[in-house]
This record gives C-alpha cells, structure tokens and sequence, in this order.
C-alpha cells in the first residue's frame, strides 16, 4: 500500500491510504523551525521513533478508514474460517533466511 503526504487548499495535511483519507490541521512545524535539518541522521532516526512511539501509543486519535476496517474485518473473518492456516514466526523467519541467502 502507498501512502502518499497531500496538502489540500484549505491548507490540511493528509495522508491518503488506497481509497481512504485522513486529515490532519495545518502543521505549523516544519524541519527548519525547530533546527531538525541540522540534526545528524542518526538524531532525526532517533526523533522519528521517538514521535512514531507517541503516535502508537495514541492510535485512536487516527482512526481507520472504511478500506482498512473492512480489510482488518476480511482478515479476521478469514483467520476464525481456518484458525489452523498459520505459520510459527520460527518457520517463517527460516524461510526469509534461506530465501536471502540465494
């Protein structure tokens, strides 16, 4: 799925997921403001996560989109119709392995 950053005429950003749109204020932070373009790439890594981890922890401030819930819906429904399709994380990270390795 591409998500792509879009900024409308009314001045708010969005974050538009397939079919589905979030809208979010108008920021006005932006790089500069705050000295963040004069970080190292190692502390806007460090920024970056640390704001991530502030979102995750507020995930319900962002709602999901009509597409993301049917396809968390989609998937569920899926998973109760064959509980037993599954593969252990060992055997899929096995799996990654011995396809890198080629």
């Amino acid at each position: 799925m591409t998500i792509s950053p879009t900024v409308n005429r009314v001045g708010s950003h969005s974050l538009r997921a397939g079919d589905g749109q979030c809208r979010f204020p108008s920021m006005s932070v932006s790089l500069k403001s705050p000295g963040i373009d004069r970080l190292g790439v190692e502390e806007r890594i460090a920024l970056v996560e640390e704001i991530w981890d502030s979102i995750a922890t507020d995930s319900a401030a962002v709602p999901l989109t009509i597409p993301q819930r049917d396809e968390l819906d989609r998937r569920l429904a899926d998973h109760a119709a064959h509980p037993n399709d599954v593969f252990l994380w060992d055997e899929v990270k096995a799996s990654l392995d011995e396809r890198l390795k080629k």
